[in-house]
């Protein structure tokens, strides 16, 4: 376990995780490692074997001792690059495991996205189609631009849970080993803010320009109102409430 350092990528879904894993994995000296303490257990379930006992494993897979274990044998793997690491979301991070992750100093990268509207957007699409990444959206031919139609409720959910989440790990930014990173930036200047996250892992900050996204767009191409079929419904409906000032703003 004597690596130069450890660190976890933690963001809520469709935040840019994937990415900025998918980039530092480029690099000859980083492995970063997908969600290893996903709450349904991950590969384990999709073992035709233990499929039947799928109910089982994902009741244990949510279990803060299983997480404290598979993060155990993450770290006791024998790897060849200096650098090691993993991305999580918050749903996956229990109190126990936050706690665990920084007494064993673990670099803390948190990427937000400062775009609540159309982060939640992106999240809700992600669970009506079953596609959570920009690869899968390619292969099974799923229209990037087609107007969803949102529930209101579900979409206030949506937004309150990001923002309490991100709210909980800018408190641990501001005292911990930890670095604050957004979508937005991260796309806007790739070279620039991957850099800094290059040299917050003991690389030099000018690797980044070989680091190169599978994807990287910034979702500003249609405005919210053609993104969502019933926006007339849904701007009426947020009257009185956090999510209109939201709404216009990213309109």
């Amino acid at each position: 376990m004597g690596f130069k350092k450890k660190f976890v990528i933690i963001g809520d879904a469709r935040t840019g995780t994937t990415m900025l894993r998918g980039m530092l994995n480029q690099h000859p000296d980083i492995n970063c490692e997908d969600e290893i303490i996903s709450n349904d257990g991950g590969t384990i379930v999709s073992n035709p074997i233990l499929w039947r006992f799928r109910n089982l494993i994902g009741y244990i897979a949510k279990k803060t001792f299983f997480k404290r274990i598979k993060i155990v044998l993450f770290l006791s793997k024998k790897r060849k690059e200096k650098v090691i690491g993993f991305k999580a979301l918050y749903e996956q991070i229990s109190k126990g495991i936050e706690s665990f992750l920084l007494k064993r100093n673990f670099k803390v990268i948190l990427i937000i996205r400062k775009d609540k509207i159309r982060r939640a957007l992106s999240e809700i699409k992600a669970k009506k189609t079953g596609v959570w990444n920009v690869v899968k959206e390619k292969k099974e031919k799923i229209p990037k631009n087609n107007p969803i139609n949102v529930d209101f409720e579900e979409l206030k959910k949506t937004v309150e849970t990001n923002l309490k989440g991100d709210n909980h790990w800018k408190k641990i930014v501001e005292r911990e080993n930890t670095l604050l990173i957004s979508y937005e930036d991260l796309v806007k200047d790739k070279d620039k803010n991957l850099g800094v996250v290059l040299e917050s892992l003991g690389f030099n900050r000018e690797d980044a320009r070989n680091l190169t996204p599978s994807s990287i767009k910034l979702s500003k191409e249609k405005p919210i109102s053609s993104m969502i079929d019933n926006y007339d419904e849904i701007l009426n409906l947020s009257e009185g409430t956090f999510l209109k000032k939201m709404l216009i703003e990213s309109e």
